[in-house]
């Protein structure tokens, strides 16, 4: 029979066993809840790997963390609406010298009541692989992914030596490019105003750019159409430059016999690794056997300790 002595050792381990799996449960984070438990919003995908997030604005943080390329960019594609939630007017960046896509994937970025602000300092390309999707919209039903700032305004600001590459999507955003910075539209639509410094650029070889493009020099607008020519680089075997009779206000529109070509959506390879979601599901499936283990501890000690003190009121 064990003697009061050893069932104490006994209860003691017990609890130090318990104690143990706690804090190494905790150190491995799967005790906590982990991304598994939220909703997905955005994923992005970089060399190979899959990571999923709740916030459009940490995915863009993580991609900042990345080694980008021109050649091995980060994939950040939509998985649902997005309600933008700016930290002082800022809602994301992408920084000099990363190189990202923007799948809008037929959903959108809208502002609630608060103005938000975009900046891109490194290289965008944003695209959208399901421009058939319907959605509503304040103004009613949309096709394809959206960048709105509906109620509010959403200025996407193109700094430095940053580039937009528009491929899809609709942007009803305010949009100023400036420095050396550069956007080019491919397809889609701009129905925001665009306002390009002299010394930027902007390269239109198809979509539609509603509001057309404004130069300034920072302080007023340019007329000077030398530097109108240099700014707008127009493609005008496939856009139309169409100039309204009454106001003077130049549009510019893809020619109605070029046929925009729909991008390929993105799937996962089938060797793909698996997600970071999937992961986090192993870790909880984890953190439940570290949980029972030291259950069955405490219970163990309890009994051991309540034992000995029967054994000493004999």
């Amino acid at each position: 029979m064990v003697k009061s002595g050893g069932k104490r050792l006994v209860a003691l381990t017990c609890w130090l066993v318990t104690l143990a799996l706690i804090i190494t449960g905790t150190c491995l984070g799967i005790i906590i809840p982990s991304r598994a438990t939220e909703s997905t919003v955005v994923t992005v995908s970089f060399d190979g790997r899959v990571s999923s997030y709740s916030d459009l604005r940490v995915a863009f943080a993580y991609v900042n963390s990345l080694t980008t390329t021109a050649d091995n960019i980060a994939v950040v594609r939509l998985q649902s609406d997005v309600v933008a939630n700016p930290q002082d007017g800022l809602y994301f960046s992408l920084d000099a010298g990363q190189y990202a896509q923007l799948d809008l994937h037929g959903y959108a970025i809208t502002c609630n009541d608060e103005n938000a602000t975009v900046y891109i300092f490194g290289a965008l390309e944003i695209t959208d692989s399901r421009p058939s999707a319907e959605h509503q919209m304040a103004d009613g039903a949309v096709k394809g992914g959206v960048i709105s700032g509906e109620q509010s305004t959403f200025y996407l600001g193109v700094v430095d030596t940053g580039s937009v590459v528009v491929n899809g999507g609709t942007l009803a955003t305010s949009t100023y490019v400036q420095s050396m910075g550069s956007v080019t539209v491919n397809r889609g639509m701009i129905a925001g105003t665009v306002e390009c410094y002299e010394t930027a650029t902007i390269t239109i070889n198809g979509g539609w750019l509603t509001q057309g493009v404004t130069i300034t020099d920072g302080t007023t607008s340019v007329t000077d159409q030398t530097v109108i020519d240099r700014v707008i680089k127009v493609d005008t075997e496939k856009v139309d430059v169409l100039t309204d009779a009454t106001t003077g206000k130049v549009t510019y529109r893809e020619k109605s016999s070029v046929q925009p070509v729909e991008p390929e959506p993105i799937t996962p390879e089938p060797d793909e690794p698996k997600t970071e979601q999937a992961t986090n599901g192993t870790a909880n499936m984890v953190g439940l056997i570290f949980l029972g283990i030291a259950g069955v501890s405490v219970i163990i000690g309890v009994t051991t300790i309540i034992l000995v003190d029967l054994k000493k009121r004999k």
